[in-house]
């Protein structure tokens, strides 16, 4: 039997044992409780460095470690921390094995009057890790990457219809690999509410953003929007909306500087009309930093899906979504296809197993690709 798969088996029955436990890790006073964490998955991809010809597949076992612990979780101020380490080994492909550290911090305060959030997350994954909210466009190689955030934003009634809210946000994306081009970016988003039922608001506001890439490459962008948020025609439905327009002021080190616009969107529905069942779809578009020589470009996707409850155990969940991607300064462009189908069991209030297919179709000038990918996991919260 190889390592791997001892660790396998060994992780699995740890989980199963220990999800027979009744209470949390630790309860201490005012219900503030620490959770001990832990996930084991099994996968196969059968296009680990994403490329178009001499494509390699291998089997990967990851285990998932963490703590979660909640301060004050049912109080006006409450914090959740998180951390996991991602312990990530390949069957064939050694050379890819990689301890990857995931912290995030989130902290709420609602009084009534006042809403405030703020949250702070260091991560390390690999470039191959990534969905359409939130895509790395790399591709030939596995490549490590860290990006680190903070945010914070405030909430303020300032009376019974009206509100404002004001925001700040910073992330920065680094690769482990001086082919690939690193970027930060700082944004300060204004939102006015105006309440037009006991549960939507018409919004409007605007959006100020900069971001710097270490090749020299730099983007200021200004999004004026208006939207709306909650109720839309019906109790199941719920809806967050803006749409405007976006300028983009871009000073690029070795080609010619241009300012640009474009219109942009970003709009979420979810519908909960079926006990049983939630179906959910997006639609955005906005201007994105490449790590392909820091170029800017702009991305337009949407996506739908749908969740739905078998038994109170049982549930099934699919998505599709498609997204497209034009740069400024280059030819480039990409057409992408992503499917997803899964499965979950939660076998009690502490472990869940589930199963997932993905499928992603990337057809572009530059990057062009197929991709499919299966997991098992086996989850435990305690």
């Amino acid at each position: 039997m190889k390592l791997k798969s001892k660790l396998s088996f060994v992780a699995f029955s740890v989980l199963a044992t220990v999800a027979a436990s009744a209470a949390p890790l630790l309860q201490m006073e005012n219900d503030s409780t620490l959770h001990a964490l832990a996930d084991v998955t099994i996968g196969w991809d059968d296009n680990v460095l994403r490329t178009s010809s001499l494509q390699q597949s291998d089997m990967y076992f990851q285990f998932s470690p963490g703590l979660e612990y909640r301060m004050d979780p049912n109080s006006a101020a409450s914090t959740t921390v998180t951390y996991r380490h991602h312990f990530l080994r390949y069957d064939d492909m050694g050379e890819l094995d990689a301890d990857l550290a995931d912290l995030m911090v989130n902290f709420k305060y609602d009084s009534g009057v006042v809403l405030a959030t703020a949250h702070a997350k260091y991560r390390e994954m690999y470039n191959n890790t990534y969905d359409l909210d939130q895509n790395s466009d790399i591709f030939g190689v596995l490549v490590e990457r860290e990006i680190t955030g903070f945010g914070a934003d405030i909430r303020y009634e300032l009376s019974e219809l009206t509100a404002i809210k004001v925001g700040a946000s910073q992330q920065d994306v680094k690769y482990d690999n001086s082919r690939f081009t690193d970027h930060e970016s700082f944004s300060v988003p204004v939102t006015v509410f105006y309440k037009i039922r006991p549960k939507a608001s018409l919004t409007g506001g605007l959006r100020y953003r900069d971001t710097d890439t270490d090749v020299g490459n730099t983007f200021e962008d200004l999004y004026f929007f208006v939207g709306g948020v909650g109720e839309v025609f019906s109790p199941v439905i719920h809806a967050d909306i803006s749409i405007g327009y976006q300028s983009r002021d871009a000073d690029y080190a070795l080609l010619p500087d241009t300012d640009s616009g474009s219109a942009s969107y970003n709009a979420r529905l979810i519908y909960t009309g079926n006990p049983k069942a939630t179906v959910y779809g997006g639609l955005s578009r906005d201007y994105r930093t490449s790590a392909y020589n820091g170029l800017g470009y702009t991305f337009t996707s949407a996506s739908l899906g749908a969740r739905y409850s078998l038994s109170n155990a049982v549930g099934v969940n699919a998505q599709v979504a498609v997204g497209e991607s034009n740069y400024e300064q280059d030819t480039r462009s990409e057409d992408i296809t992503m499917f997803n189908l899964g499965a979950s069991y939660r076998a009690n209030d502490f472990l869940m197993l589930s199963a997932s297919y993905s499928y992603r179709d990337v057809d572009g000038d530059v990057a062009n690709y197929q991709d499919s990918e299966f997991r098992v996991t086996a989850s435990l919260r305690y």
